[in-house]
């Protein structure tokens, strides 16, 4: 199943969370797009799908099982959606989030000696209107990828990662994106605007 340009994001970053995070890699089924897809059509949040993937990981690793389909993930996303939604019926609130706004602020205090270059770009980007954000987001990334897009680490991650993917998969708009979440989670960058958009799925 081929992921529209709607649902892409959610899908590939899913994937790339479990290469960059746990590094876990593998040949990516139909029966996985599947899954991912479902979970996308959903709405389930994508911080429950990510915590999911963390024990189930972390279980299979202490019993020598490796993980090796996205569909060994399904009984613990289901279980754990069942919790959260008895949890905010039990208590008729929301789970806490961290506010957006400071995160961005404290980002920018304390910006990576790497991105020193482009606090003032950091800055314009908080300081624009939610409508434009992603285009002032784009030219961030444009001018970090020019700069470190040979870093040896990201080349060797971006050719496991594409390798994985069926060859229909294989897009530069994939790789751009996979490049960005390496990026962020190399420098912690935060959304910087989709907060909105996962609040709205919460």
């Amino acid at each position: 199943m081929e992921p529209s340009s709607s649902d892409q994001d959610f899908i590939f970053g899913l994937i790339e969370y479990l290469f960059t995070r746990h590094d876990i890699s593998f040949h990516i089924s139909s029966k996985d797009f599947d899954v991912l897809y479902q979970w996308w059509e959903k709405g389930i949040p994508g911080d429950l799908i990510r915590r999911s993937m963390d024990t189930v990981v972390l279980r299979r690793r202490q019993r020598g099982k490796p993980v090796e389909s996205f569909m060994n993930f399904s009984y613990e996303v289901k279980k754990n959606l069942g919790v959260r939604f008895q949890l905010n019926i039990n208590t008729g609130a929301e789970a806490a989030h961290p506010d957006p706004a400071e995160r961005e602020e404290e980002f920018i205090r304390n910006l990576h000696p790497d991105l020193e270059f482009l606090k003032e770009d950091f800055n314009k980007l908080i300081r624009s209107p939610s409508g434009e954000r992603d285009a002032v987001r784009k030219e961030i990334f444009d001018r970090i990828i020019e700069r470190y897009g040979e870093d040896s680490e990201m080349v060797i991650r971006t050719e496991i990662f594409t390798g994985n993917l069926p060859e229909p998969m294989r897009k530069p708009a994939v790789i751009r994106k996979f490049r960005e979440n390496f990026l962020s989670r190399k420098y912690r960058i935060p959304d910087f605007g989709s907060h909105e958009e996962e609040k709205n799925k919460a």
